[in-house]
């Protein structure tokens, strides 16, 4: 298993990244190729980000679960405000 206090500080950065690329999205305007940049961005980011967290979030250490557990939560609202954008977009 890789260090999993560096997979923490990893994690938080590509949230932070899907965070700044849902306010990128919401701020731009019609530009369909900017928008769907985006979208893809978001998705990559948030895909790499579960993929390191889902081990640790069975871990059978407790703090690292709850670590883990928190960080894709976090990753889970970004999701979700991505999803919202997109049906108001709609």
């Amino acid at each position: 298993m890789k260090d999993p206090l560096l997979l923490f500080v990893l994690a938080r950065q590509g949230i932070l990244r899907c965070q700044g690329a849902v306010r990128r999205l919401r701020s731009c305007g019609g530009q369909p190729a900017e928008k769907a940049s985006l979208r893809i961005e978001i998705r990559l980011q948030s895909l790499a980000v579960n993929d390191s967290l889902h081990p640790l979030a069975h871990s059978q250490q407790l703090d690292l679960r709850f670590e883990a557990e928190e960080l894709l939560v976090q990753l889970a609202v970004v999701t979700a405000e991505l999803r919202t954008q997109a049906y108001l977009v709609k």
